[in-house]
């Protein structure tokens, strides 16, 4: 039964708090190299899936996502590849970071090389064992990029809304949606308001959102300084009725590398999201660049909640 939102935690600060610094070893297997200098850029863990989103370097080429098995009961078990679906946004290639919520996924696309006239699309995950993802519409559209995409619902005067953030190298503008079910052809947003992550963040690849059981709202952003190689997991809590966010969180996790290493390997840069398990842990994710054209091996880094 497919469903439009996520599971709330009971406190997002506590559970950030006990994830593991050092990310577990996942290796795929058997994708497509990008016959361009695309590369991987985002990542959604969706049941016994990996959703990664893959760029292009011509808008002629629309962007495309590779599914893979997940096991993480064994995550050092390689993990296959299921299929190649293309993101049919024939006009941007440049598909960014996404985030799951219940049976959909969010995905920021925008114009390759100019990295602008981004917006954030709505699939289907509902079965993956079959299809997809499945495009569904377009959720937001504007002039300037959007690297990538961060979604949660929350509740308003007894009704369901969905909060949704679209991200542009740190400046960040979040709509709210007119109260009809996610999934509605009619569900639609309205810009709320612009926020801009704190400096030292402006390099997140990506941006997920997290509601807490009690309503409160957080931001987990995705960041690794080229020049120390350091990647960083920030959290900001956000308001929405006053249209502010805090920085409560800024911390260093360590990958591990795979099969390529320096500026190429496991980091933040690339694929990144997060995948919230139960009410009280959730697991960040991280990849490296792109497959290989003579090897088919990718690495991704889990780092677990406990």
């Amino acid at each position: 039964m497919a469903t439009n939102t996520n599971v709330r935690l009971k406190n997002v600060l506590k559970s950030f708090d006990a994830i593991k610094k050092h990310g577990k070893l996942t290796m795929l297997v058997g994708g497509t190299a990008s016959p361009s200098e695309g590369h991987v850029q985002g990542l959604c863990a969706s049941g016994g899936y990996y959703i990664l989103t893959n760029s292009q370097n011509d808008n002629k080429k629309p962007g495309y996502f590779q599914v893979f098995n997940k096991n993480e009961d064994n995550p050092s078990e390689e993990q296959t590849h299921v299929r190649t679906v293309s993101t049919e946004v024939s006009d941007r290639g440049h598909a960014g970071g996404c985030q799951e919520i219940g049976s959909y996924l969010v995905v920021g696309i925008e114009t390759c090389k100019t990295f602008e006239d981004g917006g954030v699309w709505l699939y289907s995950i509902d079965d993956l064992k079959d299809h997809g993802p499945r495009k569904l519409r377009n959720l937001v559209k504007g002039s300037k990029g959007c690297g990538g995409a961060g979604i949660t619902e929350f509740r308003r005067d007894g009704k369901s809304h969905w909060l949704l953030a679209a991200m542009d190298n740190g400046d960040l503008d979040f709509y709210v949606s007119n109260g009809k079910p996610l999934e509605h052809p009619e569900c639609e947003f309205s810009r709320s308001f612009n926020a801009r992550m704190h400096g030292e963040d402006s390099s997140s690849s990506t941006v997920s959102l997290i509601t807490e059981s009690e309503g409160d709202i957080y931001l987990v952003g995705f960041v690794w300084h080229e020049t120390t190689s350091e990647d960083r997991a920030v959290v900001y809590k956000v308001d929405h009725n006053s249209g502010s966010i805090e920085r409560v969180r800024n911390t260093h996790l360590f990958t591990e590398h795979g099969t390529i290493k320096l500026n190429t390997g496991v980091h933040f840069r690339y694929g990144a999201g997060l995948n919230l398990r139960d009410e009280k842990r959730f697991n960040l994710y991280a990849t490296q660049r792109r497959f290989l054209t003579d090897e088919s091996r990718f690495a991704i880094n889990t780092f677990f909640g406990e």
